[in-house]
């Protein structure tokens, strides 16, 4: 089975409920935190993650560094429940981080979007707590991501971690950050993949909700298997 639940910072208690086999794979849709701290803390819980019985699908977020950026990772081509390159360290091979445009999952078409701004950044800095520079793209992959996205048409399925602008949820924002310093680039470049992909079910997470709006999906703390949506 394939699973598909929010952030996880780190925290994945929540994999608690589900009866894990090898079979199964787990979607995390952002923040996942195994690669924020760049120390011996990140490894000790690759290490656990690996253990387990099932593989997971990590989509990129804003409070991780680039898989590309750090010692180890490669973009590896892999033929199993998922099928497409992926980024994977070669100590760690049940964690795979997604790369943007096509992929297949299980049998499904999909397409993935990373990355996301941190509206906690100054914050971050001003505590030297890790920020990543480079979490949103730039303009060079969001118009290679766009080409593929016209080149792809049809999908079952698009993850990223943060939503299309005409569904940003303004009733979760921050009241302690100024909206007008938060950019918006990434919410508007994904209005633009909404508006050339033709796709079953949109999955997002970033807000920390659980919620639905038309064939979006905010997903947080749920899990929810990726075969049951489809053929409701």
């Amino acid at each position: 089975m394939v699973y598909v639940t929010g952030d996880t910072h780190r925290d994945f208690s929540r994999l608690r409920l589900l009866d894990l086999t090898e079979d199964d794979l787990v979607i995390v849709l952002g923040d996942v935190g195994i690669n924020y701290y760049m120390d011996e803390t990140d490894a000790a819980v690759k290490k656990k993650l690996n253990k387990m019985p099932c593989k997971f699908f990590f989509i990129r977020g804003n409070h991780e560094e680039r898989p590309e950026n750090i010692p180890g990772y490669k973009l590896t081509e892999v033929d199993g429940i998922v099928k497409g390159n992926v980024y994977i360290q070669k100590r760690y091979p049940k964690l795979m981080f997604a790369a943007d445009g096509p992929v297949e999952i299980d049998g499904y078409k999909c397409f993935v979007v990373n990355g996301a701004y941190s509206v906690d950044k100054e914050y971050r800095i001003s505590r030297r707590f890790p920020w990543f520079p480079d979490e949103e793209l730039s303009n060079e992959e969001m118009d290679r991501i766009l080409a593929l996205a016209e080149e792809t048409g049809t999908v079952d399925y698009v993850f990223s971690h943060t939503c299309p602008q005409k569904y940003v949820p303004v009733d979760t924002f921050m009241l302690t950050v100024d909206q007008s310093t938060v950019s918006r680039r990434m919410e508007e470049f994904l209005d633009k993949i909404d508006g050339v992909l033709d796709y079953k079910r949109w999955w997002c997470g970033h807000y920390h909700i659980d919620y639905t709006i038309d064939k979006l999906r905010f997903m947080f703390y749920d899990i929810l298997e990726l075969r049951r949506v489809r053929e409701k």
